[in-house]
C-alpha cells in the first residue's frame, strides 16, 4: 500500500483540498446570491426572467465545465504519477480549445438564444427582459470558459488556495458592480436587468485576468511547460476529450434538466416562478460544501488510483461522506431556525416568503440525500470511466423530469409538491453509483498496473483496447529511437508514436539487463506485463510482476512458434490461424495458455491482410485475457506435445522465389511474403545480360495447364505479365523493381519492356 496514498485519503488532506474549493464557491455564490437578491427587489418578473435566462446560460457553460472536469481527472492522474510535463501538454492545448468553444457558445448565445427561448417562455414580460439579460452576459462566457480550465489545473495539482482569492476578488467585484448598474448608484446609470448582466462578465474577465497573473508569476512554468503554444500537442485532446465528453455530456443534460424543470414551473405561473428561483438561489447556497467536497472527489480519487493505491478508494469516499454530511446538517439546521431571516434577504412580500416557505422545507430535506448521492457520484467520475456516470445522469434525470411533469403540470400539485421530484434525483444517482462503485469491477482494472512491451502497429491495437477499456497502463517498453530512410530521420517505432498521444510513460532500453533499466522497471510498481512483437525477455524482467508477464503471439500455439507466425501459416498453406495469448517461462512461445481464437485463411489472403485481422482479435483476446487475471478466473493450460511446424525468422535469401515449385506453392509463398519482406525474383536482359532484382507484391494464380517452359515471361507489354509455372500461370499484378516505388503492372509496363527480359 501506497503511503503517499494513506495520506491522500486522509481527513486532513481531504480538507486541506476542499477547503479552498468551498471558499471559492462561496465567493462564487455570493455572485448568484447578489443578482437573485437585487433584482427580487426590482421586481418579479425581473427575477423570473433573469433566473430563467442564468440557468440557459450555464446549460451552455456546462460544456466547457464538462471538458475543464475530464481535464482536471487527468490532470490529477498525471500529478499522482508525477508526470508533470504531460500536465503542461495537455493544459496548454486545452486552453486553446477552450477559448475557442468559448467564443461559438458566445455566438450562439448572442444570435440564437432569443429564438430558442421564444418558443419555451409562456409570458412575453419575462421573454422580453431574459433577452435583455443575455445580450449582455453572453460575452463572459468565454472567460468563464478560460476559469473553470484553470481551477481543473489547480484542482488537478492540488493546489486550490489560489481559487480563494481570484474567486474572492471576482464577488466582490460583482456585488460593487451589481449594487451600482442595477440601481444607479456609485454615479453608475441605471441599467436593471442589464445592469446585472454587465456586473457579471467583468467580474469573469478580472478573475480571468488574475488567473493568468497568478499563473505566470507564482507556477514553475518549465516545471509544467506551460503557455507553449508554438508547439501545440492537438494529440494531447484526444484523451481529454475522451474522457470529457461523456462529462460535458453528462453536465448539459443535468442542467438542461433543470432548465426543463423550471420552464414547467414557469407555465405554472410567474408567482411559482419567483418562488422557485428565491428558493434555487438559497439552494445553490446550501450546496455550497457538497460542490467542494465533489470536486476534491474527483480529483482525489483520480489521485489516489495515480498514486497506486486504488484500494484505498472506498475509504476515501467514506472519509468525504462523513465530511459531507456533516457540513450539510449543519446548513440544515440554519435553514429550519431562519427561515423567515434567509428569505427576507430576497423579498420583503409577507405573502411570497410564506408562499417560499413550504419548497424552502422540501429543498432541506432533500440535502441529507444530496450529501451522500453527490459524493458517490463524483467518486464514479474520477474513476475515469465517465460513460457510466453519464448513464447515471441519463437515466436519473429522466425518471425525475417525468416525476416533475406528472405532479405539476398533468396532476396540478402545489409548487412545494413539484420540487418533492429532487428526492427522485438524488435516490437514483445515490443507488446507481452505489451499485457501480461496490459491484463492478473497475476496482480490478486500476488495481492491475500494468507494463506493456511492444515495438510495431501490431502491438498498438491490443494497447489501445486496454486502454479504451479502462486498464491502468503504468508504462510502456519499446524499442529505441533509430535513423531510418535516405535522410535518416530519426523514427519513433509505432507503440512509442502511440503512447505519446496518451501522455503514458515510456521507456525505451537498448540492453534489458542494464541495472539502470531495472530500476526504473521496478520503480514503476507494476504487477502484470503485457507483450506484443517485442524482444525476447530476460528472466529478471519477464519473471518480476507478481501476476507474471502475458504474450500475445499470432498463431495457434504450440504450432508456429518463431519470429513469423502470420507469413508462415500463408507459406505452408493453411487454411485457418489465430492467435493465443499465454504466460512467459523459459523456453520461447512455449508457456502455459490462457486463451486462443481461430481466424480462416482466404485462399488468396496476404500476409498483410491476415496481420491485420489478427491484430484487431489479438487486441479483443489481451482484454479478454487481462480481465480474466484481474478477476482471477484464468484457468492456464499447458501446451500440448504435438508435431509441431516452426516460425523463423524470415532473411532475405529466403525470399526468392523458385519458379520450379507447384502453382499452388509459389502462390503460398507470395503472398505468404506480401507485402513485407516480399518474395523476390532476378530477371536478364536478353541483349546485354544485365540483371534486375524485382519484389512482387500481388498475384493471381490461373490454372491453365500448358506446354511452356517453366518460367516464361509471357506479356502483352501493355497490361498483363504472366510466369509460366507447373500447373498455370502466375500473374503478376503489383510489382516493385530495384531502386523503385511499387507499381501496377499497367503503369510498370508504360516505361519498361518486360519481353526483353527472361527470369533467371
Amino acid at each position: 500500500m501506497s503511503i503517499k496514498a494513506l495520506n491522500t485519503i486522509s481527513f486532513k488532506n481531504i480538507w486541506l483540498v476542499s477547503f479552498p474549493i468551498i471558499l471559492s464557491n462561496v465567493a462564487q455564490n455570493i455572485v448568484n446570491v447578489t443578482d437573485t437578491a437585487f433584482l427580487g427587489h426590482v421586481g418579479e418578473i425581473e427575477l423570473g426572467a433573469a433566473g430563467n435566462a442564468g440557468i440557459f446560460y450555464f446549460v451552455m457553460v456546462m460544456l466547457g465545465f464538462g471538458f475543464s472536469v475530464g481535464c482536471q481527472i487527468l490532470i490529477g492522474r498525471r500529478n499522482g504519477e508525477e508526470n508533470f510535463t504531460a500536465i503542461g501538454k495537455l493544459f496548454n492545448v486545452s486552453l486553446f480549445a477552450s477559448v475557442g468553444m468559448g467564443i461559438m457558445m458566445f455566438l450562439l448565445l448572442r444570435f440564437g438564444s432569443g429564438a430558442f427561448l421564444s418558443n419555451f417562455t409562456a409570458s412575453p414580460r419575462i421573454l422580453e427582459n431574459a433577452i435583455a439579460y443575455l445580450d449582455y452576459r453572453s460575452i463572459g462566457i468565454i472567460f468563464v470558459y478560460i476559469n473553470v480550465l484553470f481551477m481543473a489545473f489547480f484542482t488537478g495539482i492540488t493546489k486550490t488556495k489560489i481559487l480563494i482569492f481570484i474567486t474572492l476578488v471576482q464577488s466582490v467585484v460583482n456585488v460593487f458592480l451589481d449594487y451600482g448598474l442595477i440601481f444607479g448608484n456609485f454615479g453608475l446609470p441605471e441599467l436593471g436587468i442589464e445592469g446585472a448582466a454587465i456586473a457579471s462578465v467583468i467580474s469573469e474577465a478580472s478573475a480571468s485576468l488574475l488567473f493568468v497573473f497568478y499563473t505566470l508569476k507564482f507556477v514553475d512554468l518549465k516545471k509544467y511547460g506551460l503557455f507553449q503554444f508554438n508547439r501545440l500537442e492537438f494529440s494531447a485532446l484526444k484523451r481529454a476529450y475522451k474522457i470529457a465528453s461523456p462529462i460535458m455530456l453528462q453536465n448539459t443534460i443535468s442542467l438542461s434538466s433543470w432548465f426543463i424543470f423550471f420552464l414547467i414551473i414557469e407555465q405554472m405561473g410567474e408567482r411559482e416562478l419567483a418562488i422557485s428561483h428565491i428558493v434555487r438561489s438559497i439552494y445553490m447556497v446550501m450546496m455550497i460544501p457538497l460542490f467542494g467536497f465533489s470536486s476534491a472527489t474527483s480529483s482525489l480519487v483520480s489521485n489516489v488510483i495515480g498514486e497506486g493505491g486504488v484500494n484505498h478508494v472506498f475509504k476515501l469516499v467514506r472519509n468525504i461522506i462523513i465530511l459531507s454530511v456533516s457540513a450539510t446538517v449543519i446548513m440544515m439546521i440554519i435553514n429550519l431556525s431562519f427561515p423567515i431571516q434567509i428569505l427576507s434577504v430576497y423579498t420583503q412580500d409577507v405573502d411570497l416568503i410564506n408562499a417560499c416557505l413550504p419548497v424552502l422545507h422540501v429543498i432541506t430535506a432533500t440535502m441529507f440525500m444530496f450529501s451522500i448521492a453527490y459524493i458517490l457520484f463524483s467518486a464514479v467520475t474520477g474513476t475515469g470511466n465517465t460513460l457510466h456516470s453519464l448513464a447515471i445522469e441519463v437515466i436519473t434525470i429522466i425518471a425525475y423530469l417525468y416525476g416533475a411533469y406528472l405532479i405539476g403540470v398533468k396532476y396540478d400539485f402545489s409548487i412545494a409538491t413539484v420540487w418533492c421530484s429532487e428526492f427522485i434525483y438524488f435516490g437514483g444517482m445515490g443507488l446507481f453509483s452505489f451499485i457501480y462503485l461496490w459491484k463492478y469491477n473497475w476496482t480490478m482494472k486500476q488495481d492491475l498496473r500494468i507494463i506493456y512491451m511492444g515495438t510495431p502497429d501490431f502491438a498498438v491495437a491490443p494497447l489501445k483496447a486496454l486502454i479504451e477499456t479502462g486498464f491502468n497502463i503504468v508504462g510502456v517498453i519499446t524499442s529505441p529511437d533509430k535513423p531510418a530512410g535516405r535522410g535518416q530521420k530519426i523514427m519513433q517505432s509505432a507503440v512509442k508514436q502511440f503512447a505519446d498521444q496518451y501522455e503514458l510513460k515510456t521507456l525505451q532500453p537498448t540492453n534489458l539487463k542494464n541495472p539502470e533499466f531495472i530500476e526504473e522497471l521496478k520503480a514503476l510498481n507494476a504487477n502484470f506485463q503485457i507483450v506484443v512483437a517485442f524482444r525476447m525477455l530476460p528472466e529478471i524482467v519477464w519473471n518480476m510482476p507478481e501476476h507474471g508477464t502475458m504474450n500475445l503471439h499470432a498463431s495457434l500455439l504450440p504450432q508456429y512458434r518463431g519470429a513469423a507466425p502470420i507469413n508462415w501459416a500463408i507459406i505452408n498453406g493453411e487454411k485457418e490461424t489465430g492467435v493465443s495469448t499465454f504466460l512467459l517461462k523459459h523456453e520461447i512461445d512455449t508457456g502455459d495458455l490462457l486463451e486462443q481464437e481461430k481466424v480462416t485463411i482466404d485462399p488468396n489472403m496476404t500476409a498483410g491482410e491476415l496481420h491485420d485481422i489478427l491484430m484487431e482479435v489479438g487486441a479483443r483476446l489481451v482484454v479478454q485475457s487481462t480481465s480474466a487475471i484481474a478477476n482471477g478466473t484464468t484457468n492456464p493450460k499447458p501446451q500440448q506435445d504435438l508435431k509441431l511446424k516452426a516460425a523463423p525468422k524470415i532473411f532475405k535469401a529466403d525470399c526468392k522465389i523458385d519458379w520450379t515449385q507447384p502453382i499452388d506453392q509459389i502462390h503460398n509463398f507470395i503472398r505468404g511474403l506480401s507485402p513485407y519482406p516480399a518474395a523476390w525474383s532476378t530477371i536478364q536482359a536478353k541483349e546485354n545480360g544485365k540483371k534486375l532484382t524485382f519484389k512482387i507484391q500481388e498475384v493471381d494464380k490461373i490454372i491453365d495447364p500448358h506446354n511452356l517452359a517453366t518460367g516464361t515471361i509471357i506479356t502483352d507489354d501493355k497490361t498483363e505479365i504472366k510466369i509460366a509455372v507447373d500447373g498455370g500461370f502466375i500473374q503478376l499484378n503489383k510489382i516493385q523493381l530495384e531502386g523503385k516505388k511499387a507499381m501496377e503492372t499497367r503503369t510498370l509496363l508504360n516505361g519498361f519492356k518486360i519481353g526483353e527480359f527472361e527470369l533467371v
